[in-house]
């Protein structure tokens, strides 16, 4: 894929993702004082920088790996990190009241506004390619205690907005169970996948408030889309 091995590519995102992560040790302020302002437009080319050598690796839109997971998450990260509006250091009001500041790049001297529009296509690029892979949706459970002190029906607590992309290969999880029979059809109902096959990711236990929870993820077969969220957060990847 492209010219870099994978190994070359986690290394340099490695180096780019400490650049971003630089950037953002402040919060960027909207107050109008000339020291602030310069800070923020420091930070703000930091962030394009770092976007212009993301969007050189190339991630991986066919995943088989958590590896192709955390790559393409990486690389997704950083080039969101410089699009005003997409990420709380940047407002789009802020990138418009400021478009026609002059900062010194790489490339030379552009304004604000060249920067903001190159970030927005750079990520853009990226967000609208599809990615091959299986879907994996989350799917919280919880009985809570009755006054009885025994434990009620299972019920839907929460559900993933989204389809987190995961590799098709060893889902995370263990099939679903007898003791999580009464609740497949909600899950399934849930899901709003009826092809999803169901892996039980965390089993019963007792939380601080004394409820039972559980988790449920749905596996989605694989196919070709637009929209997978980057990470996942049941592998590990954030």
């Amino acid at each position: 894929m492209g010219r870099s091995s994978g190994v070359w590519r986690a290394g340099r995102l490695a180096l780019v993702g400490a650049l971003v992560a630089c950037a953002a040790c402040a919060t960027t302020s909207q107050e109008d004082t000339p020291k602030k302002k310069d800070k923020s437009f420091r930070r703000f080319v930091t962030a394009y920088e770092a976007a212009l050598e993301a969007h050189d690796v190339e991630p991986p839109t066919e995943i088989k790996s958590v590896a192709d997971i955390r790559l393409y998450a990486k690389v997704h990260g950083i080039l969101r990190a410089c699009v005003p509006g997409r990420t709380p250091d940047f407002s789009i009001a802020w990138s418009q009241d400021f478009a026609g500041r002059s900062l010194k790049t790489s490339q030379g001297e552009k304004s604000l506004g060249e920067l903001a529009q190159a970030c927005r296509q750079m990520f853009e690029a990226l967000d609208k390619k599809p990615v091959n892979a299986c879907g994996a949706r989350y799917v919280q459970l919880e009985r809570k205690l009755r006054d009885d002190d025994a434990y009620g029906r299972p019920r839907i607590a929460k559900t993933s907005e989204g389809w987190y992309m995961t590799p098709c290969e060893n889902p995370p999880g263990t099939p679903l169970g007898k003791d999580m029979k009464d609740v497949e059809p909600k899950v399934r109902t849930a899901c709003e996948d009826p092809k999803a096959s169901l892996y039980t990711l965390a089993p019963w236990a007792e939380d601080s408030e004394r409820r039972m929870v559980a988790t449920v993820v749905c596996i989605s077969p694989r196919q070709e889309r637009t929209g997978w969220l980057p990470g996942n957060p049941g592998l590990g990847v954030k």
